[in-house]
């Protein structure tokens, strides 16, 4: 397929500042804690590691914006996020398509209405954008499974419905986190291959992974969170 149905929107030629960016910002809590600095720039792929409890859902809930509680800078789009008003959350949330770890799927809807459900959050019809979501849906192999239920999916194409979710506004950052959950071989490259060709096509993508290895050839960025209980005591905090 020469072209992905959720292109990203071109935003201007000027160079943008980074999409994401953290200075100093405490995760994990605990003695165990992680003060992360790193920058997330625009089109680039990048998997952000760490042991179970080093703070990368955290992260993720600030980036997607369902916590603003930090403890130091975060600019989302180049904007200091503790800035931002109430009613420009919801604006900025829409540039942003999440993969949740737990997938938070509705099981009383079809697979097909999951994912219109994530349209008509944005306030757009589901009706118009029929075609699209069968379109996405039919590009991540999931065109007979439209009429189903989560719960009667495969673990694959629950994760596959997922992502439908988190690509069907089209954002131009997609954060994932731990995408293939337990998968492995094909089938987790049958999760990971679609993130991929949305960071070819101009998104930027963005994985949470215990798996320093998960995006194998594919390259990226690969960013780690050390708990300071895993450094060495006598070395300088990094942040």
């Amino acid at each position: 397929m020469s072209r992905t149905p959720t292109d990203p929107a071109d935003e201007g030629a000027s160079t943008p500042p980074p999409v994401v960016r953290f200075e100093g910002v405490r995760l994990g809590g605990g003695v165990g804690g992680v003060k992360a600095t790193f920058a997330i720039n625009p089109g680039g792929l990048y998997l952000l590691t760490g042991p179970a409890g080093s703070g990368k859902t955290e992260a993720f809930d600030l980036i997607g914006l369902n916590s603003r509680r930090a403890q130091g800078r975060i600019d989302l789009f180049g904007q200091d996020v503790s800035r931002l008003k109430t009613r420009e959350v919801p604006l900025m949330r829409r540039r942003i398509g999440r993969v949740f770890q737990d997938l938070r799927l509705d099981d009383d809807l079809s697979a097909f209405d999951n994912v219109a459900m994530a349209v008509r959050a944005t306030g757009a019809s589901a009706e118009d954008s029929r075609h699209q979501i069968a379109e996405l849906l039919g590009w991540l192999g999931l065109t007979a499974q439209m009429g189903k239920r989560p719960k009667r999916l495969s673990p694959l194409d629950q994760r596959r419905l997922a992502l439908a979710r988190a690509l069907v506004n089209r954002p131009t950052l997609i954060i994932a986190d731990e995408p293939t959950g337990e998968l492995e071989g094909k089938a987790a490259a049958a999760v990971l291959g679609p993130l991929i060709d949305m960071h070819h096509v101009g998104a930027t993508v963005l994985v949470a992974s215990r798996r320093a290895d998960l995006l194998g050839d594919a390259g990226g960025t690969v960013m780690s969170l050390v708990p300071h209980a895993a450094r060495d005591p006598h070395e300088e905090d990094p942040a």
